[in-house]
């Protein structure tokens, strides 16, 4: 007889409305094709829980292979492995299945050894470079960045139930998500309760920026500057992610979100880039720098989309002439910087230029062109 174990049941994510019907559907018009797994030592029931109990609603008949394992705590991490492997879950759920993970290899450090051997805790006072490199090993196996893994923790640690579920159904990011949650409970539960993806989040930067009203943008030799939320929006919607800022900080990523970002001390040079990408170098000999970058991991096809922020002032250096090659915006007006701490907004002496990669070039006209003029190097017949 097949036991079915309410702890070992716990670690099924369960079904939403549709997939019951899909496996139902499935099962009666096709049978019980894969059979259930069952813990040999212990007759107990670790994959196909779903299937069980339709079946035998049905009285479809199944079949079950039995595999030997040690433990308890060894079958539950076979439990976790299979489920991470075979089923389409949403990411929340798998960092808490791989959360889950962890602990019980933890658990069972210690109930083979007799001592404790912790794994480390990123989320403690442990070395920046150890706690990237568990976070980015957690984050492959939920199949996110490091630092999105983290902020799905923050959501699971912090988040009250509501914001937890608008997460896990996809109403909000985990970026986004994460700062909610550092808000007290009331006004997470308050922010989700609003109607629509876009009004909750609208309302949930809108707070963000009471609390620290500057995003990074840019930065001279003395001073970070912060610019309005608005471009990095349409930045977004235009490539429908931001996938690297390769030059950023903490402070911008409540705005930018990006997938994963490199500050000062990661190097963003030194690593590889892909995906969509906002760019906005510091200012400087590096400029050349970060602007070359691009262009090379744009050759090398690894960038699909990529929109760069610099001064239009710079246009007759050699820096700038692989961003002629793009869709180009020249702002009829002075971006109104913000600075540091409480320094009154910055008055700019210059003017900027969006440039633009990639094939949604007639989105990024609509979005950008009330900012300024659009413009595109026209290449004769000599030109490449």
């Amino acid at each position: 007889m097949i036991k079915i174990d309410q702890e070992f049941q716990a670690y099924i994510p369960p079904l939403s409305n549709e997939e019951v019907y899909s496996l139902e559907t499935s099962l009666i018009c096709e049978g019980c094709r894969d059979a259930l797994v069952v813990w040999k030592e212990e007759g107990i029931l670790l994959d196909g829980h779903h299937r069980k109990a339709i079946c035998e609603q049905h009285n479809i008949d199944y079949n079950t292979v039995e595999i030997s394992l040690p433990d308890r705590d060894s079958a539950l991490v076979w439990m976790i492995d299979n489920q991470l492997a075979r089923r389409n879950l949403p990411f929340l759920t798998r960092t808490e299945l791989v959360r889950s993970k962890r602990e019980l290899l933890e658990r069972r450090a210690i109930d083979r050894h007799g001592t404790r051997v912790d794994l480390p805790d990123i989320r403690e006072n442990f070395p920046e470079s150890e706690r990237g490199r568990v976070r980015a090993e957690l984050g492959k196996e939920v199949g996110v960045s490091g630092r999105t893994y983290e902020a799905y923790e923050t959501v699971l640690d912090k988040g009250v139930p509501e914001l937890i579920e608008s997460v896990r159904v996809g109403k909000l990011g985990a970026s986004t998500a994460a700062e909610v949650a550092m808000l007290p409970q009331e006004e997470q539960s308050e922010l989700c309760a609003l109607d629509g993806k876009a009004a909750l989040i609208e309302a949930a930067r809108q707070r963000k920026a009471r609390r620290q009203p500057h995003v990074l943008i840019s930065q001279s030799n003395s001073n970070e500057w912060y610019t309005p939320h608005q471009y990095i929006s349409a930045a977004r919607e235009v490539m429908g992610s931001i996938d690297l800022d390769p030059a950023s900080s903490k402070i911008p990523q409540m705005t930018v979100e990006a997938e994963t970002f490199y500050s000062k001390d990661d190097d963003g040079l030194l690593h590889e880039w892909r995906g969509n990408i906002w760019l906005n170098p510091p200012w400087g000999q590096v400029t050349a720098d970060f602007i070359a970058k691009l262009s090379q991991e744009m050759e090398a096809g690894r960038v699909g989309q990529a929109i760069v922020l610099v001064n239009a002032h710079a246009t007759d250096t050699k820096w700038f002439s692989p961003l002629w090659y793009g869709l180009l915006c020249f702002t009829n007006h002075r971006i109104n910087y913000h600075m540091t701490g409480n320094d009154p907004d910055s008055g700019s002496t210059h003017g900027s230029v969006f440039i633009y990669f990639g094939p949604n070039r007639k989105r990024f006209i609509e979005l950008f062109s009330k900012w300024g003029t659009i413009v595109e190097r026209v290449l004769d017949d000599n030109q490449e």
